[in-house]
């Protein structure tokens, strides 16, 4: 058995590069949190960004960024988990 890694297509605004953040899947779509890297003005930061990557087409991926209200504060290492009902 051989494995090849290849890039996905995407469509949409990516996520800026980041670190500590957390990608959590429910469905067909992974939610991208926080995380820290660089600002507009190449300053260190962390982020209170929510992205969703929507997999639904497999030919190509759709980015999409979410607006919180009343959402948590800026944030890096830290967790997410999906909780889902019965």
């Amino acid at each position: 058995m051989s494995v090849m890694w290849e890039e996905a297509q995407t469509k949409g605004t990516t996520p800026t590069p980041r670190s500590g953040h957390t990608m959590t899947v429910i469905a067909n779509k992974v939610f991208c949190f926080g995380g820290c890297g660089r600002g507009t003005d190449g300053k260190a930061r962390a982020f209170d960004e929510l992205y969703t990557l929507d997999l639904t087409n497999a030919e190509c991926f759709g980015w999409d960024t979410l607006k919180l209200e009343g959402g948590p504060p800026a944030r890096a290492r830290h967790t997410a988990t999906a909780i889902t009902k019965d």
